[in-house]
C-alpha cells in the first residue's frame, strides 16, 4: 500500500469521527420524534464528545507516545465498530447512547494521533502535508454530517442517516490498520513506540507527563488552540441566535457552512507553504489578528455580504491554524512526547471552548457585546502567538528534547 493511500485512509478515519459526533445534530428535532425522547436527550449525543475528550485526552496521548500502532488501532476500532453497530438498532435511544459513548472514547486517540500518524506513515518532508490532509478531513467530516444529514434522513430515515458514518468508519479503519501493519515506518524515529522506548512504570509515566506540563511552548500552543476552538465552538453554537437579534438568523447556517468550507481549503493549502519557509509564527500572528478584526466587524455591521466576506477569509486562516499547531508540537517537544502534548492542548481547548460557549450564552441578549467578547479572546491569542519561540530554534533538537521545559 502506498503512503498516499495510507494517509488518505487515515484522513477518512478522522472524517468518520466527526461524522459520528455530528450525525444527529442537523436533524435533532426529527430524530427526537423518531426515538420518542426530548430534544435535549438527542443533543446529549453531541455534548458527550467534548466532555469525554477532557477526561481521556492525556491518557490517550500518552498511550500514543508509548504504543503508537496499538493506540491508533484502538482508536480505529472505537470509531468503526460503534458506527457500524448503530445500524443494528438505529431507532433505540439507549443503544445509540451507548454507541456514542464508545465513539467519544475513540475520538481522542484518532485526533491526538494526527501528528504521530503522519510521523509514522510519511517521510519528514511530507509530514506537514499529511497533517494538513488529516486536519482538512476533520473539517470536511463536519460539513458532510451537517449538510448531508437532513437529506440522508429524508431519504432513508435513521438507517440512511447513520449509514454515512458506518461506511466512512469501516473503510477508514480498515485502511488505517492495514497501513500500520503493512507499511514500514517512514524513518526510524517515525514510530511512536521506538521514539518513546519501552521502559517505565508509573513513575516514568508521571515524569514524561510532567515534562510536557512544564514546557512553556506547549502551553503557548495550548492557549492558541483554546482560543481558536473556543471561538469556533461559540460561533457554531450561537451564531443563529446572535444574528436573529438583528433579523439575520436565517443566514447563520449558510455562513457557518461557508466558513468551514473555507477552512477545509485553508487547512489543505496553507500548512505546507507555511512549514516550508518556517512561517508558523508569522502566520499565527496574522490569523489571530485577522480573527479579532473579523469579529469586531461582525459587531459593527450585519449585512449578509459583509459578514460572509469576513467569515470566509477568517475561516480560511483560522481553521488552517489547527494543522499548523499540530505540526509545531512535533517540532517543539519531539516525537516521544507529541501525543501527550496534543492531549494537553486538546484538553485545554475543549475546556476553554465550554467556557467561551457559556460566556457568550450569557451575552445573547447583547449580541454586539458577545462578538466583542470573542474579539477579546482573539486578542489573547494574538498575544500568545507573539510569544511563540522561533521554529528555527526548536527544529534542530525537536526529535530529542522539549524546547523549553521549566
Amino acid at each position: 500500500m502506498g503512503r498516499g493511500g495510507a494517509v488518505a485512509g487515515f484522513a477518512l478515519l478522522v472524517a468518520a469521527t466527526q461524522i459520528g459526533w455530528l450525525t444527529f445534530s442537523p436533524v435533532t428535532t426529527r430524530v427526537a420524534l423518531e426515538l420518542g425522547v426530548g430534544v435535549g436527550a438527542v443533543g446529549t449525543f453531541a455534548a458527550l464528545f467534548p466532555i469525554v475528550y477532557i477526561v481521556v485526552a492525556i491518557p490517550a496521548g500518552r498511550w500514543l507516545d508509548r504504543r503508537l500502532e496499538t493506540a491508533l488501532g484502538v482508536g480505529a476500532a472505537l470509531t468503526a465498530v460503534p458506527l457500524v453497530l448503530r445500524l443494528l438498532a438505529p431507532s433505540t435511544y439507549a443503544w445509540l447512547f451507548a454507541m456514542q459513548v464508545l465513539l467519544a472514547l475513540g475520538q481522542p486517540f484518532v485526533i491526538n494521533g494526527i501528528p504521530a500518524a503522519a510521523a509514522r506513515l510519511v517521510p519528514e518532508r511530507a509530514r506537514p502535508a499529511a497533517i494538513a490532509v488529516a486536519s482538512a478531513a476533520m473539517f470536511l467530516g463536519m460539513i458532510l454530517a451537517l449538510v448531508l444529514g437532513p437529506h440522508l434522513f429524508a431519504a432513508g430515515g435513521m438507517v440512511g442517516l447513520e449509514a454515512l458514518g458506518a461506511a466512512a468508519g469501516l473503510v477508514g479503519a480498515a485502511v488505517t490498520m492495514a497501513s500500520l501493519a503493512w507499511t514500514r515506518p517512514a524513518a526510524e524515529e517515525g514510530s511512536g513506540r521506538q521514539a518513546a522506548g519501552t521502559a517505565g512504570g508509573w513513575a516514568e509515566e508521571w515524569r514524561a507527563i510532567g515534562l510536557v506540563f512544564r514546557d512553556r511552548a506547549v502551553w503557548i500552543l495550548a492557549g492558541l488552540l483554546a482560543v481558536g476552538i473556543g471561538i469556533f465552538d461559540a460561533l457554531s453554537t450561537w451564531l443563529e441566535p446572535l444574528l436573529a437579534a438583528y433579523g439575520r438568523g436565517e443566514a447563520a447556517g449558510a455562513l457557518l457552512g461557508a466558513t468551514i468550507a473555507a477552512g477545509v481549503v485553508g487547512s489543505a493549502a496553507l500548512p505546507g507553504w507555511v512549514a516550508s519557509g518556517r512561517r508558523q509564527k508569522g502566520f499565527l500572528v496574522v490569523a489571530t489578528a485577522f480573527t479579532a478584526a473579523a469579529l469586531a466587524m461582525l459587531a459593527a455591521s450585519q449585512s449578509v455580504y459583509w459578514m460572509a466576506a469576513w467569515l470566509l477569509v477568517d475561516g480560511f486562516l483560522l481553521l488552517a491554524g489547527f494543522p499548523i499547531l499540530l505540526d509545531l508540537v512535533r517540532r517543539y517537544v519531539g516525537l516521544a512526547r507529541q501525543g501527550t502534548a496534543v492531549g494537553v492542548m486538546m484538553l485545554t481547548s475543549h475546556a476553554a471552548g465550554l467556557v467561551v460557549i457559556f460566556l457568550v450564552q450569557l451575552l445573547l441578549p447583547y449580541p454586539a457585546a458577545a462578538f466583542l467578547l470573542m474579539t477579546a479572546a482573539a486578542l489573547v491569542g494574538l498575544g500568545l502567538a507573539l510569544r511563540l519561540p522561533p521554529v528555527a530554534e526548536a527544529a534542530p533538537a525537536a526529535e530529542a528534547q522539549p524546547f523549553s521545559p521549566g
